[in-house]
């Protein structure tokens, strides 16, 4: 991932380029990854520090989606 430019590399195992992505609305929607998941398949987005939004996205061969969204400060109260 290049996260300056809003762009995801996709490598077959023998380490050859196969796909770019860009995800340019995803980061505009849900802001900049802040974690990936252990097999790299899943991503915690965040927009910025005053938000408590989190969202959750998954990304394939296909691009970046969406998942779903939490208000982490909807489900403490």
């Amino acid at each position: 991932m290049c996260f300056n430019d809003n762009k995801m590399y996709v490598y077959t195992e023998t380490g050859i380029l196969c796909e770019r992505i860009k995800y340019n609305d995803i980061a505009e929607e849900c802001g900049r990854p802040e974690c990936i998941s252990e097999s790299g398949k899943y991503f915690l987005f965040h927009k910025s520090n005053v938000s408590s939004v989190l969202h959750i996205c998954e990304a394939s061969v296909h691009g970046l989606k969406k998942l779903y969204s939490i208000d982490l400060k909807e489900k403490v109260q």
